[in-house]
């Protein structure tokens, strides 16, 4: 008995040496041409119409530029109205303190013989040239080999330290000189403040992009971002 055995245990093992080994079945993927059509989203010409990329930073700080220059140009037209305008104006005065003809048609209305509303109407002027410009990103080369967004991003804030300075002066005159203030000349001091402070983010953000092209191919190329 025990011959037998060990005769059968010999003939199995060379059984199981000859039998194939089994393949491992392979996992079948759905094909794309498989998916139901009704699990696959349809875009419409609408739909990719109303699709839009995320706005650059410095791109929605000069739309917000442009929209308060335009606010300020009109405020400083109606300004110069105001100063060429022999007879008194009854929107802009409200009482013995706010009286916008007391201040418009003062020694102070002036620089240089140069109405302050016209002065301010052609740096709100500016600003928007120069936002408009960045933005359409116009070949600045064209007009000096050197010249890059940055450099007009610099002149946008140099401008509006100035003009807010400026409006600060006017404020501190209308205070301790003349004790009465104008209502449009505030609003203009107000937009002219922001204005300054949007110009410093752009520029600001500038700082950020330089790092972090350095690193990227800045040395390589010398490009940066358009905007800066």
């Amino acid at each position: 008995m025990p011959k037998k055995t060990t005769k059968k245990r010999v003939k199995k093992a060379a059984k199981i040496k000859k039998a194939p080994a089994k393949k491992a079945k392979k996992v079948s993927r759905p094909k794309a041409s498989a998916v139901k059509a009704s699990e696959t989203k349809s875009y419409t010409h609408k739909d990719i119409m109303k699709w839009k990329p995320k706005a650059h930073p410095i791109e929605r700080i000069l739309k917000g530029i442009i929209i308060l220059s335009v606010l300020g140009l009109v405020i400083a037209g109606y300004l110069i109205y105001l100063h060429y305008k022999p007879e008194a104006s009854t929107i802009c005065t409200f009482g013995e303190k706010l009286n916008c003809d007391v201040v418009n048609k003062s020694v102070y209305s002036k620089f240089l013989g140069i109405p302050n509303a016209i002065i301010g109407a052609l740096g709100y002027i500016y600003f928007i040239l120069v936002s408009v410009l960045i933005l359409k990103g116009y070949d600045l080369s064209k007009i000096h080999p050197r010249l890059r967004a940055k450099h007009l991003n610099f002149l946008v804030i140099l401008f509006a330290i100035i003009g807010w300075v400026f409006s600060m002066y006017l404020l501190y005159i209308e205070t301790y000189v003349l004790f009465a203030y104008c209502v449009f000349c505030l609003a203009s001091l107000a937009v002219i403040s922001i204005i300054m402070v949007l110009s410093i983010f752009s520029y600001s953000h500038c700082f950020r992009c330089r790092k972090v092209m350095s690193r990227i191919h800045y040395k390589a190329s010398g490009k940066m971002c358009r905007y800066c």
